[in-house]
């Protein structure tokens, strides 16, 4: 059984961008403990507009708002960026603050690869990954994540 409530976030973000969205595709699935999300999302944004929002560490708050704090921690030796986030997560009536701690990796301009650290996340693991690029209407977005909450 899927459980929406877990995935607001998702749903969140597509009414951040929903003046601009033109068309999406979502799945979320759930399985052992673990949240697969999946969606596709034209939108009339340009891919620089997205991209800067999605890289805005200081304030991703605007772009889901279930995303109460984040803030850039600092940048590692290989380029990553280390960005702290606090998440209000719910499943069905009870709600909890996540820490969230993760190595963000722009890899190219319009791919954003993140890995969840553990030992210091209120996650077991999780992994995201957003490529967004170009299309005639303005941008593209993949987005891909797997998450798996510790409690």
């Amino acid at each position: 059984m899927i459980n929406y409530s877990r995935c607001a976030g998702v749903y969140i973000l597509l009414w951040f961008f929903s003046s601009q969205v033109l068309a999406t595709e979502i799945a979320i699935d759930h399985d052992a403990g673990r949240y697969q999300v999946q969606f596709t999302m034209e939108t009339t944004l340009s891919a620089q507009e997205v991209y800067a929002k999605l890289t805005d560490f200081n304030h991703l708050n605007r772009v889901n708002p279930s995303i109460l704090e984040s803030k850039l921690l600092g940048v590692e030796s290989d380029g990553a960026k280390r960005v702290y986030s606090m998440i209000r997560g719910c499943v069905f009536m009870f709600c909890e603050n996540m820490r969230r701690v993760e190595l963000v990796y722009e890899q190219a301009q319009g791919l954003i690869v993140s890995k969840i650290l553990p030992e210091l996340s209120d996650f077991k693991s999780g992994w995201s990954r957003w490529r967004i690029h170009s299309s005639e209407s303005g941008a593209h977005i993949v987005y891909r994540a797997e998450l798996e909450p510790s409690f």
